[in-house]
C-alpha cells in the first residue's frame, strides 16, 4: 500500500494506473480493496495457468502458417472463460459489482520460448495458450502480454509466437512483448527489429533492477548481467528514432519484494523519478518520453467498450388512486433506482400512502379518483 501511495503522489493531479499481471494466485478482492484505499487504477489480469493449459490435447501441433481455427474444445473453453472475466467480470465478496479484467497474458506459460527448450507438455501448453489468447483478444480487443524467457535464443520463439497469436485472428497492435531487453544482445537484435516490423508492442521492464533478469525465475543457467538502465535508455533512444516510438512502453516489472522500496529496491516510482532523465539525457524528444510513460500504454490499455444499452422491457401499471401512470421492469435484474416505489392493498395497487389512503376512507369503493399526492 505505501508503494502505491507513493506512486499517487508522485504523478500528482493526473493520476496512475498499475497492472498486475498474476495469473495463478490472483486476488481480484485484495486487488479491489488496494484500489479504493490508494485511489489507484489496478487492472487486473486474465490468463491460463500451466496446469490448464496442460489439459490440453495432445495432437493439433502449432502450425502458424495455418489461419484456419480449428475446432478445439478445451481451447475454445479457455478463450470462453478469458472473454467472461474480461466482458462480465468475476463476482468478488463485498462488491455489488463483478471486477473485470482489463488485460490478457501468458503468465508462467512459457509462450515465446523456442520450442525445442520445451518438453513436450510444456510445448502443449504453450500451443493451448496461444491459441485461447488469440481468440479471446479477436472476440474483445484485449491488449495481451507475453513475457520473454530469460534465455530467448536467438528470438524465434518470440516470432513463432506472435505469429500465432495472428493466426487466432489477435491484432499485431494489441500485442505486448514484455522484457524486450532481453532481445538487445547483437544475436536476437533481428528478432527485435521483426518484432517492430510486425507491429508489435515491446516492453523494456526491469528498470531499477540491477541484480535480476527479467524471465529468470526458473532458469537454471548461468545468465548474463541485465543492462543497466543507462543501457536501456540509449537503446529505447534509437529505437524512438529510428520511428518506432509508438511501439515502446516501460515498466518496473515487479516479481520481488525486493524491488520495493520498503525493501531496498528502487521502487514503482523509479520510472518517473529516474528513467525518464535518462530519456531526455539520450536526447528523446519530449513528445516521445510522454508517449513512452504513459501515452502508448494508456492507449493499449483503453480498448474497452461497453455494449449499446438494450432497451429493457417494461410494464406499465397505474395508481388505483389518481391513476397516474408508471413504468415497471419485468425483470427484476432491469430495474432502475428511478423505477417509482409502489404500495399494493388486496389487488390494487397505488404510487403513495396518500392515494391509498383516500380510497380506504371511501371504502375501497370502485370506481374511484383522487387528487394526485
Amino acid at each position: 500500500m505505501q508503494e502505491l501511495a507513493a506512486l499517487r503522489d508522485a504523478t500528482g493531479p493526473a493520476g496512475c494506473t498499475v497492472v498486475d499481471c498474476t495469473v495463478v494466485g490472483r486476488d481480484a478482492e485484495g486487488l479491489l480493496s488496494l484500489s479504493q484505499l490508494t485511489k489507484v487504477n489496478i487492472i487486473m489480469a486474465a490468463g491460463v495457468s500451466v496446469d490448464e493449459a496442460m489439459r490440453a490435447p495432445e495432437e493439433q501441433p502449432l502450425d502458424v502458417s495455418d489461419t484456419a481455427m480449428q475446432q478445439d474444445e478445451p481451447v475454445d473453453e479457455m478463450a470462453d472463460r478469458l472473454v467472461a472475466e474480461l466482458t462480465s467480470g468475476i463476482a468478488v465478496r463485498g462488491s455489488a459489482t463483478a471486477v473485470r479484467a482489463g488485460i490478457l497474458t501468458t503468465g508462467e506459460v512459457p509462450a515465446l520460448a523456442a520450442a525445442s527448450s520445451l518438453t513436450p507438455e510444456l510445448a502443449r501448453a504453450r500451443t493451448a495458450t496461444l491459441r485461447a489468447l488469440g481468440r479471446a483478444q479477436l472476440r474483445t480487443g484485449a491488449p495481451i502480454l507475453c513475457p520473454l524467457p530469460a534465455c530467448p535464443g536467438d528470438g524465434s520463439g518470440a516470432l513463432e509466437g506472435v505469429q500465432c497469436l495472428i493466426a487466432q485472428g489477435a491484432r499485431a497492435g494489441s500485442i505486448i512483448v514484455a522484457h524486450a531487453q532481453n532481445l538487445l544482445a547483437s544475436e536476437r537484435r533481428e528478432a527485435l527489429l521483426q518484432l517492430l516490423r510486425l507491429g508489435v508492442t515491446l516492453c523494456f521492464d526491469g528498470l531499477g533492477d540491477t541484480w535480476s533478469v527479467a524471465g529468470a525465475d526458473y532458469v537454471d543457467a548461468e545468465l548474463a548481467p541485465p543492462p543497466t538502465d543507462s543501457e536501456v535508455a540509449r537503446e529505447v533512444a534509437a529505437l524512438a528514432a529510428a520511428g518506432h516510438a509508438s511501439q515502446l512502453v516501460l515498466s518496473h516489472a515487479v516479481s520481488s519484494r525486493l524491488q520495493l522500496a520498503t525493501f531496498g529496491g528502487a521502487g514503482l516510482t523509479h520510472v518517473i523519478r529516474s528513467f525518464v532523465g535518462r530519456l531526455r539525457r539520450a536526447n528523446l524528444s519530449e513528445v516521445d518520453v510522454d508517449a513512452l510513460r504513459a501515452g502508448n500504454a494508456s492507449r493499449l490499455l483503453s480498448w474497452w467498450r461497453p455494449p449499446e444499452r438494450t432497451s429493457r422491457l417494461v410494464k406499465v401499471w397505474e395508481c388505483n388512486g389518481c391513476h397516474a401512470g408508471y413504468e415497471e421492469a419485468v425483470h427484476l435484474a432491469e430495474a432502475l433506482p428511478t423505477d417509482h416505489e409502489y404500495y399494493e392493498k388486496f389487488d390494487k395497487r397505488y404510487c403513495s400512502m396518500h392515494c391509498m389512503a383516500q380510497h380506504r376512507k371511501a371504502n375501497f369503493v370502485v370506481p374511484f379518483s383522487c387528487a394526485p399526492p
